[in-house]
This record gives C-alpha cells, structure tokens and sequence, in this order.
C-alpha cells in the first residue's frame, strides 16, 4: 500500500527574496508499531530534510529558508484537524505537510 502524503501550499507569492522564511508545518505519527518504517516520524522527517536539501542545493526557491514545525497527529483525523488549525492560525504556516493517513484501520 502507498502512503501518500498530500500537500496542502496556502503559499501565494514565492518570488526570491533574500532572507524570507517558508514556514512549513508537519504532521507524522510517533511510537506506533506497523507505521514506523513508512510513515513514521523518523523516516518521514528525514525525508523532509533530504526535500530541503535538493530544494536549496538545486536552487529551486532561491533566498528562501525553512523553518519545520512539527505536531503528531497520531493517523488520528480529529487531530490533524486541530492541529492543522493551530499551525494556520497560531504559527502562520505557509504550507502543511499531511495528514499522516485518513483511515488508521488500514494500518496495524
């Protein structure tokens, strides 16, 4: 089964200046067996960063640098909901990563 993460920009200028900050939200799952190896915090925050490096080693967002938030939302719908509102609202988020999965029955 693949797990696809969705990616919601709420981004609507990314022209290049120098010094601007693409705040990014993250939601992962932690500590649950069966998720670990593949959607797991450890496995999908490394894959975030090896995203950031290609994005600055190839240039892709010129004068951009990111700053992650992170909050686990555990496969639990009503949490990534609620955590989604607070990265919005309360850190000002300009792009989400997640949720982690919709249906936590598929997963063990």
């Amino acid at each position: 089964m693949t797990v696809t993460l969705t990616l919601y920009l709420l981004v609507t200028n990314l022209s290049p200046v120098i010094g601007r900050v693409l705040n990014v939200g993250l939601l992962f799952v932690d500590d649950i067996p069966g998720m670990e190896v593949t959607v797991g915090y450890k496995t999908s925050a490394s894959a975030v960063l090896i995203a950031r490096d290609r994005v600055k080693n190839e240039n892709l967002l010129p004068g951009y640098e990111f700053n992650f938030t992170v909050r686990f939302d555990q496969c639990t719908e009503i949490l990534a909901v609620g955590y989604t509102v607070e990265l919005i609202q309360d850190y000002g988020m300009d792009a989400i990563i997640g949720p982690t999965c919709s249906y936590r029955e598929f997963f063990p």
